[in-house]
């Protein structure tokens, strides 16, 4: 059987349920009031966490598939039959980011652009603001462009897609981008933006931008759950220790994990796939 059908096969019986399993134990509702309490960072890695186990099942096969000749063993029908629901949300998640990632026509302000992220601001929306409201709305999409978040928000989404239907992930999603919104607002004010400036460009967006729910990329006016909260943070003083950027995530420990994992694919992977093939035909 063709090494790659195999591959694909393995990965989704054995990273699928792992996957699913750790969004399940990960879910935890947030209040936005209590995301000023936590950091952007915090709230990012624990959208990434239940994908921890999954990813180095993962590379571990991988590893397995690189030294693995072209026509490996064969896989019991029972296999696939166990393979397509998780083939199913694997698909959706691809689907669904393929949307996501499609041009847009930006009716306000908002950050685009999952390669060369850049401001794109409508000219009816603009026409509309005064000049310190312009210089707001313009700062806050600056902050996200410098931070790179329309990729971060499409990662994110097919992350999440990734633990559907765990109600967990969605939740995650939705703490971390709000945790986003506020740490881009004050790094805008730390700048010297009034933050009564940038709730009225996000009041302004309202009447062409209704707040949604979800939105593959940084828009101005955010998310409708948390944006009675956030306009009420930037009528009140900016805080004495406001959200910072978040600094990078351990790069180099997360590649070293997935490093040991390949050469332990490599090295003993054609022994355990072997023998849990012949035991399961």
């Amino acid at each position: 059987m063709d090494r790659e059908l195999v591959l694909a096969v393995l990965m989704l019986i054995t990273a699928g349920p792992i996957l699913l399993w750790e969004a399940h134990r990960s879910r935890r509702a947030v209040a936005a009031s209590d995301v000023d309490a936590l950091t952007e960072r915090a709230c990012w890695l624990a959208l990434w966490r239940p994908l921890r186990s999954a990813a180095v099942v993962c590379v571990t096969l991988l590893g397995w598939a690189l030294i693995e000749p072209d026509h490996a063993e064969r896989v019991p029908v029972v296999l696939f039959v166990l393979a397509l629901p998780f083939a199913g949300i694997a698909i959706r998640a691809l689907v669904r980011a393929a949307w996501a990632a499609r041009p847009v026509r930006v009716s306000t302000a908002a950050a685009t652009g999952l390669v060369s992220p850049r401001v794109v601001v409508s000219r009816r929306y603009w026409s509309a603001l005064d000049r310190s409201v312009r210089g707001a709305v313009k700062a806050h999409e600056r902050a996200h462009v410098r931070h790179r978040d329309p990729l971060r928000f499409w990662l994110a989404q097919v992350a999440t897609d990734l633990q559907w239907p765990v109600l967990g992930a969605e939740s995650r999603l939705m703490t971390w981008r709000h945790a986003v919104e506020i740490a881009r607002d004050d790094e805008a004010r730390l700048q010297g933006v009034d933050g009564a400036d940038l709730a009225a460009g996000i009041l302004a967006a309202l009447d062409r931008d209704p707040p949604r729910t979800r939105c593959a990329y940084p828009t101005i006016v955010g998310d409708a759950a948390f944006l009675v909260h956030r306009v009420q943070r930037l009528l009140n003083p900016l805080p004495h220790s406001p959200a910072r950027p978040s600094p990078s995530t351990p790069r180099v420990r997360i590649m070293l994990i997935l490093l040991c994992a390949l050469g332990c694919g490599a090295a003993f992977g054609e022994a355990v796939v072997s023998a849990c093939l012949a035991f399961l035909s």
